[in-house]
């Protein structure tokens, strides 16, 4: 998608605007850098020190749209046809809808909903109904708490996920949110530092801009105020754990992660990054060594990748190995790296006939790049800019853990055996 731009508005908030004279809706998703994760628990705001906890960016999610001062947002959209919906994620939460009629007021409610929000008990209390229903839905996600303990295990120095292993807590946890700290997370997080607006469709740039700076001049600034704590991303808490449940099927986790270099782009580290990853899984899978795959995603914290992949698999130990060196080689050709390229590009072009789709994904891409020119960018991809990349990036740090039946007595965790039929060490060459 080559028609983004990003714009600065007059209260500082970044505006992505893709316009396409093509598209006969118009889209808006408002993302406020805050979510899930627990490197949000702990922070210190106007000096005092809070650890409020898991749940806290969900629970905000539902409040602000759920209980406006236009009432339910999410049913307001509807009734206009719209696509609309909210979500939460590890770093960010993401408001949106796409329609095709009275969207100025449609944007000036969404806008206000988030940004002058109002504070009941009442409202408090309706959320929390829905919300509990909501957390009994993923207390039994097993994949999910599997997925959890390994990103929890491949950063001992900072708890991404409470002991409960759910991204929103436990019903017993969303019972004791308070409205008081609802709204010390609000003041905390939902800053005008941390606002990202992305809107498209069949736009004239500059009334769009002067509209959006006509509304937020009725709205007061909200300047961050907030202090994190420092962690060690570097640490590792555990190499290996099992996770006991009752009567669950056995499944194996595993997690890696790489430091990017000074010197080295976070785009080019991600990209890279992601296409050896595919490469690596496609060997696993041509060695018939994955059964099925529940779960496979990348993410960054600080200034690391990692990626976490919970697999069924009926040896895991030689699936381990395999992953290990697959991700640590070295041995790409430049016929490999051409046909890396080929593939994602062919990609990246299927995906660009879904715009809206590609609209609802800029969340999820903040913290790589802001350019959104993948194709050009491949394109123009070199072979020795790959190598220098790949050769920059180290993904010796790993774990592995296994969800498996309480009632199993071999509770020994399984030492991993080097398997040798898999090649190692070998440098790039060229053709």
């Amino acid at each position: 998608m080559n028609n983004y731009k990003k714009i600065i508005l007059d209260n500082g908030i970044p505006l992505y605007l893709y316009q396409d004279t093509s598209m006969k809706q118009v889209f808006m998703n408002y993302i406020v850098k805050y979510g899930f994760s627990g490197e949000f628990f702990k922070f210190n705001l106007d000096g005092k020190d809070y650890d409020v906890g898991a749940g806290y960016a969900h629970y905000l999610e539902h409040l602000l749209l759920e209980s406006s001062s236009y009432g339910d947002l999410t049913n307001y959209f509807s009734r206009k046809g719209y696509e609309n919906n909210a979500y939460t994620k590890k770093d960010f939460t993401a408001y949106y809808f796409y329609g095709t009629k009275d969207i100025k007021e449609s944007i000036k409610k969404l806008i206000e909903a988030i940004d002058k929000p109002r504070f009941t008990f009442e409202d408090v209390e309706k959320s929390r109904h829905s919300i509990i229903d909501e957390c009994r839905m993923y207390e039994n996600d097993y994949p999910a708490m599997l997925t959890h303990l390994t990103e929890k295990n491949l950063f001992g120095d900072v708890e991404l996920h409470d002991d409960s292993l759910l991204f929103l807590g436990t019903t017993e946890t969303e019972k004791k949110i308070s409205i008081e700290n609802l709204k010390i997370c609000y003041d905390a997080f939902y800053t005008d530092q941390n606002k990202v607006l992305v809107i498209g469709g069949n736009l004239d740039e500059k009334e769009v801009v002067n509209y959006l700076n006509s509304i937020y001049k009725n709205i007061a600034e909200h300047k961050s105020r907030v202090i994190l704590p420092k962690y060690d991303y570097s640490s590792i808490r555990n190499k290996s754990e099992r996770l006991y449940k009752k009567d669950v099927n056995d499944l194996y986790g595993f997690g890696i992660k790489t430091k990017i270099p000074d010197g080295i782009d976070i785009k080019d580290a991600y990209y890279f990054s992601k296409l050896l990853f595919k490469l690596t899984y496609s060997t696993i899978a041509g060695y018939g060594l994955c059964d099925h795959s529940e779960a496979l995603h990348m993410e960054k914290v600080d200034n690391y990748l990692y990626f976490v992949n919970s697999v069924v698999t009926r040896n895991f130990i030689d699936y381990y190995n395999c992953f290990l060196i697959g991700m640590n080689r070295k041995n790409l050709t430049e016929e490999d790296f051409i046909a890396l390229k080929k593939m994602f590009l062919s990609e990246r072009i299927r995906q660009l006939d879904d715009k809206y789709n590609q609209l609802l994904a800029f969340g999820d891409h903040m913290n790589y790049t802001e350019d959104y020119s993948d194709i050009d960018y491949f394109n123009n991809l070199s072979y020795d800019k790959f190598k220098e990349v790949m050769n920059a990036l180290d993904f010796s740090d790993y774990v592995r853990t296994k969800l498996t039946d309480s009632s199993n007595q071999d509770r020994k965790l399984v030492k991993v055996k080097k398997v040798e039929k898999y090649p190692v060490n070998i440098i790039f060459t060229s053709n």
